[in-house]
């Protein structure tokens, strides 16, 4: 006998079946504080996040349990150490100048763009994919690692100004090793 579920359904039995806890970030407030005294109560949970996180400049040291975002996850200039258990977020990544963050860790997708310039980032760990332009300027990363695809049918660039791959590669090396659907930006050639 065969059954037939719609991807909702499935999503749900996934989610169940994975004991991942779906919340709105909005019932706490957007307040990340509150959020992780709710998510410490429930023992840590594998957690997914419905809307935007936005801790500029915050004093983070994880994102812990942290497992999916369906929405933006802005960190800019905060002192986040790590992304905890986090896989995907749907839409922008903004790490830029980020100081104590060495490793995207488990992350392997993000929707639209990431931003990672100026930070401390020595590793893109498991990523894979990226909807939008990854930018990699001024940071010190030295592999693509699983990085398979930047940007989509609307584009996007690849930025590797200032970063030991711009020398190491030329463009045509890159689009070889990975669909980029915009620009390569490597030094101060477009």
């Amino acid at each position: 006998m065969k059954y037939i579920i719609t991807k909702k359904q499935f999503d749900l039995i996934t989610e169940q079946d994975e004991n991942i806890l779906e919340l709105p970030f909005s019932i706490f407030g957007h307040d990340w504080d509150l959020l992780q005294q709710y998510i410490k109560r429930k023992g840590n949970p594998l957690y997914k996040l419905k809307g935007n996180i936005f801790l500029e400049s915050k004093e983070i040291e994880t994102l812990g349990s942290l497992y999916a975002v369906d929405g933006y996850v802005h960190l800019f200039r905060s002192t986040i150490g790590s992304l905890g258990m986090l896989t995907s977020v749907r839409d922008e990544v903004d790490l830029s100048f980020t100081n104590y963050l060495e490793t995207l860790g488990n992350l392997t997708s993000v929707g639209e763009s990431l931003y990672l310039s100026g930070s401390d980032i020595k590793s893109l760990g498991k990523l894979s994919t990226v909807g939008g332009t990854l930018d990699l300027s001024s940071t010190n990363i030295d592999s693509f690692n699983d990085l398979t695809s930047v940007g989509g049918d609307v584009g996007g660039d690849l930025d590797l100004r200032g970063c030991p791959l711009s020398s190491l590669y030329s463009s045509k090396q890159i689009k070889n090793m990975i669909d980029v659907f915009g620009n390569i930006h490597l030094s101060n050639r477009y």
